[in-house]
């Protein structure tokens, strides 16, 4: 799963095999430290609903080792990326 989370072909399918792997190394590991260093990564997609759901699988997690990341969002250029880490980040507990 490391491997299909680390993948950079540049399709949908990959894509969608990225964030599958992310969200089901969370779900076997229940361990931050092993799927929050691919989120920098993985934000440096060029599309934004791409990272819109990293961003939103980052806020079912729900884990302050997050933060980081999900802060580095708020400079998003896209509208939809910041307001989904604000969101995140407030169910995480981050306050202004």
């Amino acid at each position: 799963m490391l491997l299909c989370a680390k993948d950079e072909t540049d399709s949908t399918p990959a894509r969608f095999m990225r964030l599958s792997a992310v969200a089901a190394i969370w779900k076997i590991s229940n361990d931050p430290s092993l799927y929050i260093p691919i989120c920098p990564r993985l934000f440096t997609d060029s599309e934004c609903w791409f990272r819109r759901h990293v961003v939103e699988l980052l806020e079912e997690i729900a884990t302050p080792a997050a933060l980081s990341a999900l802060q580095e969002r708020l400079g998003d250029i896209r509208f939809e990326v910041r307001q989904a880490a604000a969101r995140a980040m407030a169910k995480v507990g981050f306050k202004n």
